[in-house]
């Protein structure tokens, strides 16, 4: 996330973002160790469920993104 000289966040706000931010990129880490393991299996079926997990944290990573844009567009404007 980009910060310059103006915050437009509340402190609590910026806290719940640093913490989705946090979030999205153990979730990203977790991606990538599926898509290793997809690399490593031969079973369709575990191809399959590999890929479900995947598409369930690409899921969690969206809610999260839709939560932190919809806090950053409140008017909390606050100059640093």
């Amino acid at each position: 996330m980009l910060r310059g000289s103006f915050f437009s966040l509340s402190v609590p706000q910026m806290k719940a973002i640093d913490l989705a931010e946090r979030l999205r990129e153990v979730l990203e880490a977790k991606i990538t160790k599926c898509r290793r393991e997809m690399l490593d299996v031969y079973m369709p079926i575990e191809v399959e469920t590999i890929q479900a997990q995947i598409m369930a944290y690409q899921w969690v990573q969206a809610r999260v993104q839709d939560i932190v844009i919809e806090n950053e567009s409140k008017d909390t404007k606050i100059r640093i």
